[in-house]
């Protein structure tokens, strides 16, 4: 990906990923570009909001097709003509807000046409975001925050309108809802609905699972099914609720885990945990395989919480906290050997 003092990205190739056009190859040199850095982030972030905001600023518009590609081909025959001259940082950022915004028109008019007149001749005007190899943070309309897992997908008006906040989840994705007494906030998860006026809590509801569960931070939230007459239960703070695919009914689970919330807190905590338990939470969290040689050795237990750290470091903490254990890697996996004492 063509950068710029490492600052400036390739615009043609973020709008295309922005408007759901970039092959799956452009995908990963945007998102490895993303993970790099985190000034990459920064401006990965600021630049999203852009077009967003101007796709929203469009949307709202009744547009000429006709009109709609002569000035799309005006703008790209401008762009190409008028040179980037970048003299100092502060300059830098400018021309990024003048070009994502040139760029995020042009894209909205030529790689949406189809698209937008199918908005502009629908009730509801609707987005879409996919994360793919990494989470992305997302502001809705209502300034509500979510953080969009991996692998998952969200579809949420341009604007809120009539008496709900309605969106769509396939995946998982952590929520922090503005609160509306007025318009409820509702997700429609699978074969589950979720209903707040104002809270935080994650959903995991993957289209690969049978199970759609909900884990409340904050607030409380009513989760029932889908399907007419489905009994509705109310979680509050620290609960979890399950609701089965082939039942339909939802419970409620008060044993909720740190590692559940791991992948937005990057956080676990043990409390006299067993080193298999801690083996397996571990292996789950950071996707990589731990194994225990010794039997005796499963049955250590340690105390510790551990916020921001690598897999690679917390091995050498196991590895340092417990005399008479070793730590091996190889490739993606680690092997601890030796007893503890």
């Amino acid at each position: 990906m063509t950068e710029l003092k490492n600052i400036i990205p390739d615009y043609d190739l973020l709008a295309k990923y922005f408007a759901g056009e970039a092959s799956v190859t452009q995908i990963k040199a945007i998102e490895k570009w993303v993970a790099k850095n985190p000034a990459h982030k920064k401006t990965y972030d600021s630049m999203h909001f852009l077009w967003m905001q101007a796709a929203k600023t469009e949307l709202e518009k009744k547009v000429n097709v006709n009109d709609a590609w002569t000035k799309m081909q005006f703008r790209m025959n401008a762009a190409k003509q008028a040179p980037i001259v970048v003299q100092k940082e502060v300059s830098i950022y400018r021309k990024t807000t003048y070009r994502l915004l040139q760029f995020a028109a042009i894209i909205i008019i030529a790689l949406g046409v189809n698209l937008l007149i199918r908005y502009l001749n629908s009730d509801e005007k609707y987005v879409s975001t996919e994360a793919q190899l990494s989470s992305v943070n997302i502001t809705l309309p209502d300034n509500s925050e979510i953080k969009l897992n991996k692998e998952s997908k969200i579809s949420y008006p341009v604007k809120f309108k009539g008496k709900e906040r309605h969106i769509k989840l396939q995946g998982e994705a952590f929520f922090e809802v503005t609160p509306d007494k007025k318009k409820p906030f509702v997700v429609e998860a699978q074969f589950a609905q979720i209903k707040v006026l104002g809270t935080s809590f994650n959903v995991q509801a993957y289209d690969t699972s049978k199970v759609v569960e909900v884990t409340v931070v904050s607030g409380t939230v009513e989760l029932s099914g889908l399907t007419a007459g489905s009994e509705k239960i109310l979680l509050t703070k620290g609960e979890k609720g399950i609701i089965s695919k082939d039942s339909g009914k939802a419970i409620k689970d008060t044993n909720t885990d740190e590692e559940e919330l791991f992948w937005v807190t990057r956080k676990l905590v043990f409390k006299n945990t067993e080193l298999y338990v801690i083996a397996e939470t571990l292996s789950k969290a950071y996707d990589v395989e731990i194994a225990i040689a010794d039997d005796n050795a499963k049955y250590c237990t340690w105390t510790i919480t551990m916020e921001d750290l690598n897999i690679e470091e917390i091995m050498r903490l196991i590895e340092g906290s417990f005399n008479g254990l070793v730590v091996q890697k190889s490739n993606n996996k680690f092997t601890i050997n030796g007893t503890c004492q």
